[in-house]
């Protein structure tokens, strides 16, 4: 469906009263009205409950619902909740219109209550004959607390930043990787987080035989976010690149991310990895058994040249974003202290109208979880439990309820 020949940001009010349901594309509709509802507007939808007792009733009598009333289609409410989300709206407000019959609302709820479901649950939805939606455009989303901090940088400068908190086990390896893989002018800023094992002292080699190499030492544990935002903070780079310490980069890495970036409407690039979820998982797309983290790169390099993979989640093990966008967007949410600040970047990016690429031909070996397994299990568990709570209430905020993260994501990474 085309838009339609009308004014961008020129209603403030779009009704759409019985229509969804009988639309093939609703979601196209959807859509297309997106771009000519003002920031400001209302998009008012009134749809058919198929949960509604004369549907059911319906389909017991071996029919298929009162089509009469309640059209061919009809949606189930989580139906009309994502059709909104996908569409790039969120739900401000909410409306039922009731139809009710005790008697026979009084045997349905006494069925599904026998078979396990909610009584009070079921009776609200088997009165309610339609619900009424008032929905808004879902803006970008800008983090105002640290958006602005950057300023402008050194063109064509990479800067590579690297959270470490008892990291000595795996740092060198990673440090060594980096500087072998960098330009002469690029900059290396590892911001260690109070770490209790060697991991300065490591770091601080590294510098005093190479000056690219700089040590940021807090005297707290600052956690992950907070962390990476100081070591942006103090960068100069135009290409900014966010690695994890349990990471060694291979030949071509940089080069690869950047390429991604200079296309159009890319916000944020990142490899292939061995020990990672999702898209950016290497064993989809090169087979093989024992194979080295050199010979993997090889084969990424060669049999992938060029190919980029859009992708919903870029994973934070390794992710680059220009300079200027962080800067106008705001840098990672220091909120979540320990874990979900890539799914939040990564969503926060893509509410600009901005894609997350995969350089399919860039490939990173990721050793993953020994920050993690430095610190007691439990209290791991609940730093990022309230991480993924702080995130789940900013969706909420953003939608009016939460959409499941492979609706959101792409992968089944949250578990409400």
């Amino acid at each position: 469906m085309a838009s339609f020949p009308l004014p961008k940001d020129y209603f403030d009010c779009i009704i759409c009263s019985d229509i969804l349901e009988a639309l093939r594309h609703p979601s196209r509709c959807l859509e297309s009205l997106h771009d000519h509802l003002r920031p400001s507007g209302s998009l008012l939808c009134r749809v058919s409950n198929k949960c509604h007792w004369s549907f059911v009733v319906g389909l017991l009598s071996g029919g298929h619902g009162h089509e009469s009333d309640l059209g061919p289609h009809g949606f189930a409410p989580p139906t009309v909740l994502n059709l909104l989300f996908a569409s790039g709206y969120g739900i401000v407000a909410e409306d039922r219109l009731a139809i009710t019959n005790p008697e026979v609302i009084a045997v349905l709820t006494s069925a599904a209550e026998a078979l396990g479901a909610d009584a009070e649950s079921s009776r609200r939805n088997l009165n309610t004959y339609q619900l009424i939606y008032e929905a808004k455009k879902v803006l970008p989303r800008i983090d105002f607390a640290t958006s602005g901090v950057l300023g402008e940088g050194v063109q064509g400068l990479s800067s590579i930043i690297v959270v470490a908190y008892n990291s000595a086990s795996t740092i060198a390896p990673c440090l060594a990787s980096l500087l072998a893989t960098i330009g002469d002018q690029d900059e290396i800023i590892v911001v260690d987080n109070a770490s209790g094992d060697d991991t300065c002292g490591i770091v601080l080699n590294f510098a005093n035989r190479d000056p690219r190499v700089q040590l940021i030492r807090s005297p707290s544990n600052l956690g992950f976010a907070k962390g990476s935002n100081l070591g942006l903070s103090k960068s100069k780079g135009e290409y900014l690149a966010l690695v994890n310490p349990d990471v060694v980069v291979t030949d071509g890495w940089l080069g690869a991310l950047q390429k991604r970036l200079d296309l159009d409407g890319v916000g944020l690039a990142g490899p292939l990895s061995d020990n990672i979820a999702g898209d950016q998982f290497v064993g989809h797309y090169v087979r093989g058994t024992n194979l080295t983290t050199a010979s993997l790169s090889d084969i990424c390099r060669e049999n992938l040249a060029g190919s980029t993979l859009w992708t919903k989640l870029l994973i934070g093990l390794c992710v680059m974003a220009k300079r200027s966008l962080l800067d106008q967007i705001g840098l990672l949410d220091e909120d979540l202290f320990l874990g979900s600040d890539d799914l939040e970047l990564s969503w926060r990016i893509r509410t600009h109208g901005l894609r997350l690429a995969v350089a399919m031909d860039a490939f990173v070996h990721h050793k993953g979880g020994v920050s993690f397994a430095s610190q007691p299990k439990d209290l791991t568990k609940q730093l990022v439990f309230e991480s993924t709570e702080c995130l789940l209430s900013k969706i909420r905020e953003t939608y009016g309820w939460v959409p499941s993260s492979v609706d959101i994501w792409g992968v089944d990474i949250i578990h409400k």
